[in-house]
């Protein structure tokens, strides 16, 4: 899926295969249609073959959310215009990348700009209303989560199986130094709530610097969430370094 700016010599009549380098793509928004295209996208799809997308809408500095259930059948606009949501729009929607779960959950992780926030979105179901949306703010200290990652893995909580969202990030504030690599996880599970708020952590997730002696550079922090292997449920991040690219494994 593509959710930009797009502009081309047209190849044939199909309007949905103008500029692209592929056929059969879809342009979910640019310069012409309702909600705007921009640099940052995210997809992902349901257990019954719905996709989804979340991306940056530029013009307006906003994050938004839509989806497809016939993803199959390219299109310019269309379905992804009328089905889309506004999910935060204060200067929100920068490094955005999405995951859904076992349960076709959908999460989504994203930096808000206006304050250097490092934000998360829960949709519980790909179609549900605006009203079903949450959105919290995970970590605010300074300037806190770019070059975002976003996965989930179900797991047993007090002998109920939860989704349990895990962010990996950077800590822009803390470039060129050994401590600008983070992971966050969900650990309340009563209801979902900011991380933090004003600044302060509230314990309703877990948030962890990453130790490491080299200097992370200022790259897409990647994850994996194994279930079984040598990892088994714990978390693996990847990042480049001044030195090295590096793995860091939670135990």
């Amino acid at each position: 899926g593509i959710a930009g700016n797009t502009s081309g010599t047209a190849q044939n009549d199909d309007p949905a295969i103008d500029g692209g380098s592929s056929g059969g793509f879809h342009i979910l928004a640019n310069s012409t249609t309702t909600y705007k295209g921009g640099a940052y996208t995210a997809v992902g799809a349901t257990s019954g073959g719905v996709a989804v997308v979340a991306w940056y809408d530029a013009s307006a500095r906003r994050l938004m959310y839509s989806y497809n259930t016939t993803p199959g059948t390219p299109v310019v606009g269309g379905v992804w215009q009328t089905n889309a949501k506004v999910i935060d729009s204060s200067y929100a929607g920068w490094y955005v990348d999405m995951a859904v779960d076992a349960a076709n959950g959908i999460h989504i992780a994203y930096y808000n700009s206006a304050k250097g926030d490092l934000k998360y979105a829960y949709l519980p179901t790909y179609d549900c209303d605006a009203a079903d949306i949450t959105v919290v703010t995970v970590d605010s200290y300074l300037s806190v989560g770019t070059q975002i990652t976003m996965a989930t893995r179900a797991e047993t909580i007090d002998s109920v199986v939860r989704q349990v969202p895990y962010i990996t990030y950077f800590y822009p504030s803390f470039t060129q130094t050994s401590n600008s690599v983070r992971v966050a996880w969900r650990s309340d599970w009563t209801s979902l709530k900011n991380g933090a708020v004003n600044d302060k952590y509230t314990g309703a997730w877990e948030t962890m610097t990453i130790p490491t002696t080299n200097v992370p550079v200022d790259a897409i922090v990647c994850s994996g969430l194994p279930t079984s292997g040598a990892y088994a449920n714990r978390v693996v991040l990847g990042y480049m370094t001044d030195a090295r690219y590096e793995r860091a494994v939670l135990k």
